[in-house]
């Protein structure tokens, strides 16, 4: 019998003894007394149900004697007509007080009770389930105050919860029993285990655990009576044997975990299996196999302690002394036919062959893993011709078409859950079978709820296909079979069930012939609403076009809208552009209603997926990854407009350098990127010696003032070398200016400030791999304090038991004024057995120079045969002679001066505020400033700090003065001082100024605000000289009474545009400027961080000395320390929000 037939069976067999409770006085009172009603009599509305349930149970009898799946949609059609003919009574019984409150609970109660008095007689366990998951509530209800109703027991059906459990069900346990928060309930989980394992017929029992075992495993004595101590378990015998004359029996038992030290309560799993089992497999029943894994210790009595956030194994009587191995046990069921699980034996069906429940526990030291898992045999996805459609027929043929597969589940407190092929309710399996022409390449299992617009629960199972058909390759995508069950009136009565052939979501075509080679495909998937196609077209191989596009109904948040984004490239015999240069092909992106990643792009550099948005090839092959790439790197996003221009450009013929280049630009962003793929073939591109190919991404943002540039070296090699390594340059010219580019990363003692760079892999060659390996490394990193390289040469050989292992680092920081460099050199040389030393020589040197040149550092010899002897011999000298290398000093007042002299380090500002009115337009003279009255005249120049005491000007030493300081300003006849609050300041790079140790240059910030120059005049306050009277005349003009008025009709949607941007609206002082959204978040302000000289050991302010930088805080330190040595260690520099 089918699925179908069975549905309609039980619910058939659900309302057949509603018959005998209208037909019969007595018994439809107590029916009635249930549902919490006292009643003295049936109306005639009543008995008539009892007639409608007739017709369902002749229906049924037909059904059972030949079953098939017509006459299973007869018998739902009576139950749907049984279940409208309640929803439609309108009549009350004699002896009911309250009409209305029967009426509106007698529709939905009636079909309450007669399901679950089913369930309980037929179905106990998926009664329990329900119970369990919330989905069936249990609600008792008192007898009124009144008297009229009396007490009774509700069951009340929440259909929206098995959604839930669809979507969310790892937080069932959470929502059931509190589990993870400290009142989980082992009570109710007890009362609900004992209810499931009595439906499923397995004996099981509720005791308590003897004293000394439950102090034992929380590891308490028996004689301490006020500590907590595991007090019950449930007992479950799954089956029993007989050993050598007795019965015994195989099982397990769960106990309560209490909170314990701060500990959430949990479970305690004590598996229960007899000693004398020696084999691996027993046999419990003809189709059933006990299976003990080898090494697992079943002698001595443990539990598995598991909590929300830890798992941990307990001997309780061997003082805590762990096995080394572990436990593991199985259940194997191999029946000898295959059984039908969903569909028909006749039609499209899933049918099942065996399986298995594993559940093993390793110890691994300070690390055990639990795992449970299982999978089923012979699982397999039928397919029957007589179902489907002209067209799949003509791919599958006649008869069935069987696709076998296994599909398994394991879960790990390490791990988590996983399916075979993928994760949660929907699993992907790739057989990759061939049945003739036919192709099976994946099978897709999905299950999931629905809310909206009515509670619901779907499985599908699909497969996708690939036949020939002539000159014609036709590929079907998730074509199977789709149940359906909607918890909501419907074909079934009180329930819609839906289950059948399941259409294919997508179609793929390819072609070969006429000239033309390629092909397309379309998809559509309706639970995102979402559109996805593809084509690729070549023409007698001198033209290929190619197109992805993906068009979504629905936005992310569920909200109406749509988004498009759509790739076209075309790629041709090259075009002749001069100097060798050629265009090869041309494309780009369009995007409405999208956005792009930028996080998302720099993972392309590594990842490859740069290929799926610049000139893709193999569209058709690829289209899941192409698609999948497009949707990550170019979400939704609403009002946002994305297009992005690309060409492909080549040097040489044949081609020996490509670039294919892609500009990114996006309506409103205030930015582009710029993404590439840069490949070199020598001596040509089918017999490249050198073979090198970089994937770059370019960012530039104008509203942030950054530009960033990453890049990395993808399958490249020389000769058969492997040459890997990654690139970046970060330039931050607004606020927390900052420079920094590296090819290979930086030396080990630098941190790099956080400007969102990624782990940059060294350029490495490898020269050889595997055994004998040898690998170099190196990089190269600028800074605006540093210049820092290294390399790594990595040798290994092995021969037999023994190997060699050395290496030769380096890694140097460089200041070129005075030059001066420090190199940390580092070799080993080892002989080895396996990882342990036999004989290893060592040498670390520090080398600073040039002369006089200092060496510092140790050489080691070791020995480590039985006991291990080491000779160090330390090295610290001194050699050659000292040398002037400093570069010519600079006057840099000179420059200063120059740099206030220069005019377009002068600007003017208007005032703040609606104070101005321009009477003509200005000239544009470059020499000279129009400045207004109430303005602002400021300076601003990059040459020098001002206000600071520097000791290098960049590379070289200052001549002259070494502090600047504007002491007056003069406009016109009016002479003023400079205060604080006057000075302009700009970023300067702290290194280029003040003398900064190694360690230094390394962690402070490579730029700082200093003062740079005055801002003169302007204030926020209106002003005004004196008052002007002005007389004003009008023109009076008389229209004509009879003139004809004019109107101009305007479309509304043109109407809200020209009002929403017109001048008035737009202005800082219209309403809608000023008023806050609703939705919005307060503005918060953020003050500059300021840094203060405080005491070491109270945290307080020293002499109010605040500075807005830290290079600032530092030398006043030093001053104070030069006047007084004794504060050396009593004053440090912190960030003000470190004070106390």
């Amino acid at each position: 019998m089918g699925t179908l037939e069975e549905l309609a069976k039980h619910l058939a067999l659900a309302i057949r003894p509603l018959e005998d409770a209208v037909t019969d006085p007595d018994r439809f009172r107590i029916f009635l007394y249930r549902l919490g009603w006292g009643v003295t009599g049936i109306p005639t509305a009543y008995t008539n149900l009892g007639t409608a349930v007739n017709t369902v149970v002749t229906a049924l009898d037909d059904l059972l004697a030949n079953p098939d799946p017509t006459k299973a949609l007869a018998v739902l059609e009576k139950v749907k007509a049984v279940y409208e003919a309640i929803q439609a009574i309108n009549e009350a019984p004699p002896g009911i007080a309250d009409v209305p409150a029967f009426l509106a609970e007698i529709q939905e109660r009636l079909f309450e009770v007669l399901v679950v008095d089913y369930l309980t007689d037929a179905w106990p366990f998926l009664l329990n389930f329900f119970k369990m998951t919330g989905v069936i509530e249990q609600i008792p209800i008192p007898a009124s105050a009144d008297g009229s109703r009396p007490s009774f027991i509700r069951f009340k059906f929440n259909w929206d919860r098995i959604p839930q459990i669809l979507t969310q069900p790892d937080r069932l346990p959470e929502f059931i029993y509190g589990w993870g928060t400290p009142d989980f309930n082992f009570e109710l989980f007890a009362e609900h285990a004992l209810e499931l394992f009595y439906a499923l017929r397995i004996p099981v029992s509720l005791a308590r655990v003897d004293t000394e075992t439950g102090y034992r495993y929380l590891d308490f004595t028996t004689n301490s009576p006020p500590n907590p101590r595991v007090r019950q378990l449930i007992r479950l015998p799954f089956a029993y044997i007989n050993i050598a004359g007795q019965d015994r029996d195989l099982g397990l038992a769960i106990l309560d975990l209490p909170s314990v030290n701060g500990k959430l309560p949990g479970l305690i799993i004590q598996p229960a299996l007899p000693s004398e089992i020696t084999g691996p497999t027993l046999r419990i029943r003809e189709d059933v196999n006990l299976i003990i894994n080898a090494g697992s210790n079943i002698a001595s009595l443990f539990g598995i302690l598991i909590r929300p956030d830890d798992i941990s194994v307990k001997y309780p009587f061997q003082d805590g002394q762990l096995p080394s191995v572990g436990f593991g046990a199985g259940i194997e069921y191999a029946p000898t036919q295959a059984q039908t699980l969903i569909g028909d034996d006749n039609a499209t069906r899933l049918e099942l062959k065996g399986g298995t429940l594993e559940f093993s526990f390793l110890f691994n030291g300070n690390d055990p893993e639990l795992k449970i898992g299982g999978s089923l045999k012979d699982f397999a996805l039928v397919l029957k011709a007589s179902d489907a459609d002209g067209f799949i027929r003509k791919l599958i043929g006649s008869g069935e078409t069987r696709m076998p597969f296994t599909l398994g589940f394991e879960w790990s407190n390490k791990n988590g859950i996983k399916f075979t092929g993928g994760g949660g309710f929907e699993v992907a399996i790739y057989p990759h079978v061939v049945l003739g022409p036919i192709s099976i390449d994946e099978l897709l299992i999905r299950l999931h709820g629905e809310t909206d617009p009515k509670p619901a629960a779907k499985l599908e199972l699909g497969a996708s296909l690939k036949a020939g058909l002539g000159p014609l390759t036709v590929v079907v995508q998730n074509i199977g079979m789709a149940f359906t069950m909607t918890f909501d009136g419907g074909n079934a009565g009180p329930f819609d069930v839906g289950l059948g052939f399941k259409p294919p979501t997508g179609l793929g075509l390819s072609v070969d012939g006429g000239g033309f080679s390629g092909g397309g495909f379309l998809n559509y998937d309706d639970t995102k609403k979402e559109y996805t196609g593809g084509l690729e077209l070549t023409f007698s191989g001198t033209l290929s076009v190619k197109a992805i596009g993906v068009l979504t109904t629905q936005m992310p948040d569920g909200s109406d809208g749509f988004s498009l984004l759509i790739l076209i490239t075309a790629e041709f015999t090259p075009i002749q552009l001069g100097f060798g240069f050629t265009l090869n092909g041309v494309g780009g992106l369009l995007g409405l209603n999208r956005t792009y990643l930028l996080d998302e792009l720099r993972k392309g550099v590594n990842d490859s997926s740069l290929d799926t948005i610049l000139f893709p090839q193999n569209v058709i092959a690829n289209a899941t990854r192409i698609i999948n790439d497009l949707k990550r790197i170019f979400p939704p996003q609403n009002g946002h407009f994305l297009i992005a221009p690309m060409a492909k450009i080549g040097w040489g013929t044949p081609t020996l350098i490509s670039i294919e280049l892609g500009l990114l630009l996006e309506i409103p962003r205030p930015g582009f990127a710029v993404v590439g793929v840069l490949r070199v073939n020598l001596p040509d591109e089918r017999t490249a010696l050198v073979k090198i190919r970089v994937n770059f991404v370019g960012y530039v943002d104008f509203d942030k003032g950054q530009i960033s540039f990453d890049a990395s070296l993808v399958e490249s090699r020389i000769l058969t070398f492997p040459l890997t390594g990654d690139m970046a340059l970060r330039l931050y010219y607004k606020e927390n200016a900052n420079f920094l580019v590296s090819m290979g990363g930086f030396h080990p003692s630098y941190t790099p400030p956080p400007m969102g760079l990624p782990t940059l892999k060294r350029l490495s060659l490898v020269i050889f791999s595997g055994d004998p390996s040898l690998k170099a490394e190196a990089y190269l990193a600028v800074t605006s304090n540093t210049v820092q390289f290294g390399g790594k040469l990595e040798l290994y050989a092995g021969a037999s038991v023994f190997n060699v292992y050395g290496f030769l680092s380096l890694d140097v920081l460089v200041q070129f004024s005075p030059f001066y460099f420090i190199a940390d050199v580092t070799a080993m040389l080892a002989v080895r057995s396996g990882s342990s030393t036999l004989f290893s020589v060592k040498v670390h040197l520090t080398l600073e120079g040039p002369t006089p040149w200092h060496a510092l550092g140790e050489a080691s010899f070791e020995i480590g045969f039985i006991f291990t002897v080491t000779i160090t011999v330390h090295i610290d000298k001194t050699f050659g002679e000292k040398r002037n290398d400093l570069l010519l000093p600079v006057n840099v007042l000179d420059q200063l001066v120059a740099a206030l002299n220069e005019a377009s380090n002068w600007k003017v500002d208007l005032p703040a505020g609606n104070q101005h009115v321009s009477l003509r337009k200005l000239p544009q003279d470059l020499q000279h400033l129009i400045l207004h009255p109430f303005g602002t005249l400021s300076i601003r120049q990059k040459v020098v700090p001002l206000r600071l005491e520097i000791a290098r000007f960049g590379y070289q030493q200052p001549d002259g003065p070494r502090r600047f300081d504007i002491t007056s300003v003069s406009v016109g006849n009016t002479t003023s001082t400079p205060t604080d609050a006057d000075y302009e300041k700009e970023e300067f790079a702290p290194a280029q100024f003040i003398q900064l140790s190694d360690a230094e240059k390394l962690s402070r910030p490579s730029f700082e605000p200093f003062d740079a120059g005055l801002r003169v005049g302007g204030s926020p306050q209106p002003k005004s000289d004196y008052a002007v009277g002005l007389d004003v005349a009008y023109e009076l003009i008389y229209v004509p009474e009879k003139q004809a008025p004019k109107r101009l009709k305007m479309d509304w949607g043109l109407f809200g545009l020209y009002l929403g941007t017109n001048a008035t609206s737009r202005s800082p002082l219209a309403e809608a400027k000023k008023m806050s959204s609703v939705l919005g978040a307060e503005k918060v302000s953020i003050q500059p961080e300021t840094f203060v000289v405080a005491t070491t050991d109270t945290l307080q302010l020293h002499e109010q000395l605040v500075f807005t930088t830290e290079t600032e805080a530092q030398l006043a330190l030093g001053n104070l320390i030069r006047q007084n040595g004794a504060l050396a260690d009593a004053l440090q520099v912190l960030p003000a929000y470190q004070l106390n």
